[in-house]
C-alpha cells in the first residue's frame, strides 16, 4: 500500500462494473459503505430502465426474481497501470421503480447479511471451539472460512454445563460475541468470513492526510476537500475505567468485578461526582481472567471516540476500514494517528469517483490522564 500526499498532480481515469445475477448491467451511479463496526457493509445502486439489456427489463424479469447478487467493481487507470477492486458482493434488500424517471434503484448489504438474518434457535455450541463455530456458519451461508484455530470450546467461556445459543441470538451476534472473548476480528469480504486475531496495522503505511494552512499562498490546501472537519469528546478526556461484573457457579468467590485500568473511585451519595467516567458491564459465567480481557477490550472500543475527523476526497482502492490514517500539518493536537471506522465510495458519471473517510482515536494526553 502506498499513499503519500505529497503527489505530483497527474492525469487518471475511471472506470467500472456492474454485474447483477453474474450478467454486466450498464448503471448511472453507485455507493458503497464499508465500515469496522461488525456490520454488514452495503451499497446502493442507480440504474436507467433504457440502458438495461432485453432479458433485465422492467417488469417482467425484476417481478420474478426473488435474489438478485449484485457485484460492484472500480479501476483507477493511471500511467502506472490499472488499478480494479471489488468494492462490494451482495444482494439487493429492496428496489424501487420510479417511471417519471425511467430509474431503478436498489439498497442492498454484503453477506454479512446472511449470518445478521439467520438464528440458530436452540443450538448447543458447547463443545465446539470458537474457531470450529466460525467455520460451521461461514460453510452454513455459503462462505469461504479464513479462520485462526482457537482452543477452548465455547462453554468453557461461560463455565456453565447448559451454556447454548438460544433463538433470541443471531448468528452474527454469537460471532461478534465469540470475536470478543478471543480478542479476533470478525468480517466478511466478497464471499470469505475472516475470524482472525487483531493485527496491529503498521503505522509506517497508514494512509496519509496532509493538511497545509495558509501560508505562502492564502489558502489552505490539501489532498482532501474542504470539509475536512474534527471533533473531541471531553467527556473521554477526563477518564475512563470500565468494570465487568460477572458471576460464576463454580467459584467459591462466585461474584466478582474486573478493573481496567483501574478501580475507579468510590462516590457516596451526596458527594462530588467521580473524575473518571465509569462503564459498568454485567457478564455473568466468566473468569477472573476473561474478564479482565473484556474489561481491556471495552476501554480501548470506548477511549477511541475521545478524537474524530472526517472528510471527502478523490476516490481511490486503497482505504480499507481496517487500515491507519495519519493526519498532518493541521498544527493541532489532531495531528495523529486515527482509526478508519467508515469509507463511503461513491463512482457516478455526474461527480466521478469520490469518497468520504471518518476516523477516531483517543488522545495521546489521556495515557497520561491514566
Amino acid at each position: 500500500m502506498n499513499n503519500n500526499a505529497a503527489f505530483t498532480s497527474g492525469v487518471r481515469r475511471i472506470s467500472a462494473r456492474c454485474l447483477m445475477n453474474g450478467h454486466e448491467v450498464p448503471f448511472v451511479s453507485f455507493s458503497v459503505e464499508n465500515n469496522a463496526f461488525r456490520g454488514a457493509a452495503t451499497f446502493d445502486l442507480t440504474l436507467a430502465i433504457s440502458a438495461l439489456p432485453a432479458e433485465v427489463q422492467m417488469l417482467r424479469w425484476w417481478g420474478r426474481q426473488t435474489t438478485i447478487r449484485v457485484e460492484l467493481f472500480a479501476s483507477v487507470i493511471t500511467q502506472a497501470g490499472i488499478d480494479e477492486k471489488k468494492l462490494i458482493t451482495g444482494n439487493i434488500d429492496t428496489w424501487h421503480y420510479d417511471p417519471a424517471r425511467f430509474e431503478v434503484t436498489a439498497e442492498g448489504r454484503d453477506f454479512t447479511a446472511r449470518l445478521i438474518d439467520a438464528r440458530s434457535a436452540g443450538e448447543s455450541f458447547k463443545n465446539h471451539t470458537s474457531s470450529q463455530i466460525a467455520t460451521m456458519l461461514a460453510q452454513r451461508h455459503g462462505l469461504k472460512p479464513i479462520v485462526t484455530a482457537t482452543t477452548k470450546r465455547f462453554g468453557e467461556f461461560y463455565q456453565i454445563d447448559t451454556a447454548h445459543l438460544t433463538g433470541e441470538q443471531t448468528d452474527w451476534d454469537l460471532m461478534s460475541t465469540l470475536a470478543g472473548i478471543e480478542n479476533f476480528t470478525v468480517y466478511v469480504d466478497n464471499d470469505r468470513l475472516h475470524f482472525e486475531p487483531i493485527s496491529e496495522p503498521c503505522k509506517a503505511d497508514a494512509y496519509v492526510i496532509r493538511w497545509q494552512p495558509p501560508g505562502l499562498v492564502a489558502y489552505p490546501r490539501g489532498n482532501t476537500a474542504d470539509d475536512l472537519t474534527f471533533s473531541r469528546a471531553l467527556s473521554i478526556s477526563r477518564g475512563v475505567s470500565v468494570e465487568v461484573l460477572s458471576w460464576n457457579v463454580k467459584r467459591k468467590n462466585k461474584q466478582f468485578v474486573a478493573s481496567y485500568p483501574k478501580a475507579p473511585e468510590k462516590t457516596t451519595p451526596g458527594s462530588a461526582i467521580a473524575k473518571t467516567q465509569v462503564y459498568r458491564v454485567i457478564r455473568n459465567g466468566l473468569t477472573p481472567e476473561s474478564a479482565s480481557a473484556l474489561a481491556q477490550t471495552i476501554y480501548h472500543n470506548i477511549i477511541q471516540h475521545e478524537m474524530k475527523f472526517s472528510c471527502s476526497m478523490a476516490g481511490d482502492n486503497v482505504l480499507t476500514p481496517r487500515m491507519l490514517v495519519r493526519v498532518e500539518g493541521t498544527q493541532s493536537p489532531f495531528d495523529q494517528l486515527y482509526w478508519c471506522d467508515t469509507v463511503r465510495r461513491t463512482l457516478s458519471q455526474a461527480r466521478g469517483y469520490t469518497m468520504h473517510i471518518s476516523g477516531k482515536n483517543h488522545s495521546p494526553a489521556l495515557e497520561i490522564l491514566r
